[in-house]
């Protein structure tokens, strides 16, 4: 609960606190709702509709802008964007100026029609309007230091995990129907089966911001120690299958949101005895972090007793 205490003053501000990039709105504490970014315009480059509205004009001829929140980044930060297609005559700024008023006039038809007296409160409201924009690359102030985070839990609207190369165990059922598709290592003796799923966060699942989530993974056998390349993709599930353990369960509702890519040294490779002799491993874990707009992802490891971890990669990505 917050220990924030009472107001007794004399005057009202309206703030609306937007977090840039992933647009959750809030007004007053009283309501929530998630609009898109999105904002169509015809081509003489006048706006038309934003937010979801937007997403129903696709068959319109006229210019989809999106993900310009991309563009409001600074220089240094580097990332994967996608190409942002601008109205004639507007920039970016312009383009989010024109998000702005469409939120403004949202907060004020919300409270005109869900609050007593709705006419007269915005008539007392909306020359007080303050816009709170909190951004992972320019904090204006923020609704975290604003309304004491407020927004600090999200619901996963998919599932988020990584295909690896489950042992094969001929209790599972689902390992029995692939029975045909095990693959004896040769080197380490250890049996496969290629397409696992194993998932980090599911859809329904309540995250904080900025919280980690990990799986446990091994490299294949070696002879030797040697440095390796570790390639992995971080996979949305959108389906409706709750403990989806194979890619080949539901192929179509699998999506890669990125890849990325890592050295392993050969120092942090251990020796076991297979049934093929001595071979070379190294263990670690695919890690994931759920930032406010994006899901970065990083390999960590222990070597000689200290651990290790390499750099993160960032995807873009509205996971709640």
């Amino acid at each position: 609960m917050t220990t924030r205490s009472i107001y007794w003053g004399s005057k009202t501000i309206l703030a609306i606190a937007i977090d840039v990039g992933t647009t959750f709105r809030q007004e007053n504490k009283q309501s929530n709702s998630k609009v898109p970014t999105v904002l169509f315009y015809p081509n003489n480059g006048d706006p038309v509709v934003c937010g979801a509205e937007a997403k129903r004009l696709r068959s319109r001829k006229g210019i989809k802008t999106e993900w310009f929140k991309l563009n409001l980044r600074p220089a240094s930060m580097k990332i994967d964007a996608p190409k942002v297609h601008l109205p004639p005559g507007r920039d970016v700024v312009d383009v989010f100026g024109d998000f702005l008023k469409y939120m403004y006039d949202c907060v004020g038809d919300q409270i005109r029609k869900q609050h007593s007296g709705g006419d007269d409160l915005w008539s007392s409201l909306k020359g007080t309007a303050q816009f709170v924009l909190r951004a992972k690359a320019v904090a204006h102030g923020g609704v975290a230091f604003y309304l004491d985070r407020n927004v600090t839990e999200r619901t996963m609207r998919h599932t988020y995990g990584v295909s690896l190369r489950p042992w094969f165990d001929p209790s599972d059922p689902e390992h029995q129907a692939r029975s045909h598709m095990a693959d004896k290592h040769p080197i380490s003796g250890i049996t496969y089966l290629d397409g696992g799923f194993f998932p980090l966060v599911k859809k329904g699942q309540v995250v904080n911001v900025d919280s980690v989530y990990r799986k446990s993974a091994r490299s294949m056998g070696y002879r030797a120690p040697e440095m390796h390349t570790w390639v992995q993709s971080i996979k949305r599930y959108n389906g409706t299958q709750d403990n989806i353990t194979f890619i080949d369960m539901d192929p179509s509702a699998f999506a890669d949101i990125g890849w990325f890519s890592c050295e392993i040294p050969a120092s942090a490779m251990t020796r076991e005895a297979g049934e093929y002799g001595t071979y070379y491993v190294a263990e670690f874990e695919v890690v994931i972090a759920l930032g406010t707009v994006e899901i970065k992802a990083h390999v960590e490891w222990e070597e000689n007793g200290k651990k290790k971890k390499t750099p993160a990669n960032s995807m873009w990505e509205d996971y709640y």
